[in-house]
């Protein structure tokens, strides 16, 4: 029976992943306006001359297939998006696989992972259009952002995994209990540097917010034990996987904006958007779009203080904002880091630990003695809002492919 079950989530998973990749690769071949052109034309600059390599993980991957099989760019820049895609979602299943409880059901497994992977923003049930730029959620248009997502989930992740080794091991008074222990924490610290790094080698936008975020985090971790030694050496161990990310990522601004021409720049605006007139409705929209993890914190906010997760989650958002409407780039676009870009990858975050707690509420009413009607019209409401994301990137998948056009 167990065999069984395996084997069904293992063909619902596969294509979860196929129908992903398909619309990530129908998407490069669909799109009559999108970001994928000036992409592939660079790679096949890249491919000819192998000038610029290693500055950008899909660029390289593009060339590195033109190279390869000298087939039609454009094709194989749809293969390279459509293999990131169902990296992302392998990604999705894998941590929702850790974090969510083995006795799920299908059903629920199903909405989760959709919910994750094909969530829009769901602007169109009130102003009847899809498409808000970044507050998309899963865009498709950008090639560049397939190449950090499925590296910034493994990333997220690996932190909280091993904060909560380090919290276990820190009770003991030392770094690992064992030598089983202290190569595990090893083989975690290794496979977060590798993870960190390739999420920058994608796009530097992702460390941009998930740095800070973690600083702060660890920081506010170490305090919390009284400023143990034991701690700091734990925080300083995963301060120090961030080093070789951050190299690139320093070695990428130098290129990206001093360059020998045309410098573009990330300005600091102080917030002008937001004391703008259309401030009012930034913010409504940023409520709008955030109301699954909003009404979740609001309804268990003592579940979530204690979810290193969700408050991750939140603090890396809390500094997606902080950039988005703080800084402003300017100069030839094709220079540009895209810093804002953080936003769309700390929804995602926030989206994996909401679906993460929705099944916590579905197990503990599956299992209590009585349930109340509280607890009950939470998770109702919550699934609610979780249908209202799926449906509204559903029905923007189907649109923008059969409109050949991403902004509706």
């Amino acid at each position: 029976m167990k065999g069984i079950r395996k084997q069904s989530f293992l063909l619902i998973n596969s294509g979860i992943c196929i129908t992903a990749a398909i619309v990530a690769f129908s998407a490069v071949m669909m799109l009559q306006r999108s970001d994928f052109g000036p992409h592939i034309r660079t790679s096949i600059t890249r491919a000819e001359t192998g000038v610029g390599l290693f500055r950008n993980l899909f660029q390289d991957l593009v060339a590195f297939a033109i190279n390869s099989f000298h087939a039609d760019p454009k094709l194989l820049a749809a293969f390279v998006t459509g293999f990131l895609e169902l990296l992302f979602v392998a990604a999705v299943i894998f941590v929702l696989s850790k974090w969510l409880p083995q006795n799920r059901s299908k059903v629920m497994h199903v909405l989760s992972v959709c919910c994750v992977v094909f969530a829009s923003a769901p602007y169109y049930f009130v102003e009847g259009t899809f498409y808000r730029g970044i507050s998309g959620i899963n865009t498709w248009h950008n090639p560049t952002s397939f190449a950090v997502k499925p590296f910034i989930v493994l990333s997220f992740f690996l932190i909280v995994v091993l904060i909560e080794h380090m919290s276990t091991a820190a009770a003991n008074g030392a770094i690992a209990t064992d030598k089983a222990s202290k190569k595990h924490i090893l083989l975690l610290l290794i496979a977060l540097t590798v993870a960190l790094y390739l999420m920058t080698y994608g796009k530097i936008s992702g460390l941009t917010v998930i740095a800070p975020a973690t600083m702060v985090f660890v920081f506010c971790w170490w305090m919390k034990s009284k400023f143990s030694i034991t701690r700091l050496r734990f925080s300083l161990l995963i301060a120090a996987t961030f080093i070789p990310a951050l190299i690139l990522f320093f070695s990428l601004l130098l290129f990206r904006y001093f360059p020998s021409g045309g410098a573009s720049q990330a300005v600091f605006n102080g917030g002008a958007n937001l004391l703008s007139s259309s401030g009012t409705t930034i913010l409504l929209r940023t409520v709008w779009i955030l109301m699954l993890p909003i009404f979740i914190t609001l309804t268990r906010i003592k579940s979530i203080l204690h979810n290193k997760g969700f408050v991750l989650a939140w603090l890396t958002y809390f500094f997606a904002f902080v950039v988005r409407n703080m800084f402003e780039e300017v100069g030839p676009r094709s220079s540009h880091g895209n810093n804002s870009w953080g936003r769309h990858y700390a929804l995602v975050l926030l989206l994996i630990v909401s679906v993460t707690e929705i099944n916590k509420m579905w197990h503990d009413l599956k299992t209590a003695e009585t349930r109340s009607a509280k607890d009950t019209a939470v998770f109702v409401i919550s699934i609610i809002l979780m249908l209202f994301y799926l449906i509204s990137g559903l029905l923007y998948i189907i649109n923008f492919l059969y409109n050949g056009n991403y902004r509706i």
